[in-house]
């Protein structure tokens, strides 16, 4: 059976039906927080898939918060305001997960009819996938370009990093080790940037004490747990719950003290960050992340119990 996380909407029914993925055999729990009116209007022999790239959806799961953040793009001729920090987003280079969708030309299908499912990300051997041999070279290109003088913009004092293999190769690769000594800037690794949380082995991570040793210049305090206690097999997580984890990282990065911050994480987690809870004031900075993309932005943080664009 699929379960819809939305128990507040009494047509779950109609989404059922409109979404045309459900498989009696299926346990893998999804969710529908799109617009009904929205999706029922769609050709209903088009499945709708939950988990999509769907504007509706980003839109559908933007809510009023105690604080608006809202991105530009830097000026370097121009000084941070006093509510602005620079913050330089960077998904990680190339995981063997990423380069094993692109061989086999299957993405994830976990909410399509197919029998058996052809999703890479399924596969066992893609556990806290690490980054392949082009993925290294994608993070030492990043520090290339941050090291870079003429690009005007000031090196991060701080990089926050996803607890993941993939995000804390490439941090290492791209800002280890630059700066007026060994571990300058501190790296921080944090549980609200994973990438979507359930059903996708490569996003379930090891064990904190093996990332401690694998990472000895990270400080993992971040992460609480030894086990990896956020990852459930069956359980795949809302956009609204990363909406919201997405929200109180922000929160947490607005009030650190630095100002210019690297945040290494993931191609989902960005795309909710940037579409369903910044406001972009330039419709291509919320644009997909590819791999070993790094985004440089000035974020503004202001109170409001409502206002949003």
């Amino acid at each position: 059976h699929v379960y819809f996380h939305d128990k507040s909407n009494p047509e779950t029914e109609l989404a059922s039906q409109t979404l045309g993925f459900l498989r009696p055999t299926d346990e893998i729990l999804v969710e529908t927080s799109i617009d009904m009116q929205d999706l029922s209007s769609q050709d209903s022999s088009v499945p709708h898939p939950a988990w999509s790239n769907s504007p509706l959806l980003f839109k559908s799961i933007r809510k009023p918060r105690s604080l608006r953040i809202i991105a530009t793009w830097p000026n370097p001729s121009v000084d941070l305001g006093r509510n602005e920090k620079l913050v330089h987003l960077v998904r990680h280079g190339q995981g063997y997960h990423n380069l094993w969708a692109e061989e086999s030309g299957d993405a994830c299908d976990c909410e399509m009819p197919n029998e058996p499912p052809r999703c890479p990300y399924l596969r066992l051997d893609t556990l806290d996938a690490e980054l392949t041999e082009k993925g290294k070279l994608q993070a030492e290109n990043i520090r290339e370009i941050v090291t870079n003088e003429d690009r005007g913009l000031p090196f991060p004092k701080l990089v926050v990093v996803s607890p993941m293999r993939r995000a804390l190769q490439t941090a290492t690769l791209a800002f280890h080790g630059v700066g007026e000594s060994l571990n300058c800037p501190p790296f921080l690794a944090r549980e609200e940037i994973r990438e979507h949380l359930g059903v996708h082995w490569c996003d379930k991570r090891l064990p904190r004490s093996a990332l401690r040793e694998q990472f000895p210049h990270i400080d993992f305090e971040g992460v609480q747990a030894e086990v990896d206690e956020h990852f459930d097999e069956r359980v795949r997580e809302t956009r609204a719950s990363m909406a919201d984890r997405s929200f109180q990282f922000l929160t947490w990065l607005n009030e650190r003290p630095e100002r210019s911050i690297a945040v290494v994480c993931h191609s989902g987690i960005l795309s909710i960050m940037l579409r369903s809870v910044i406001e972009c004031e330039a419709e291509e900075i919320a644009n997909h992340f590819q791999t070993g993309e790094l985004r440089t932005l000035v974020l503004r943080f202001e109170e409001s119990a409502s206002d949003l664009r």
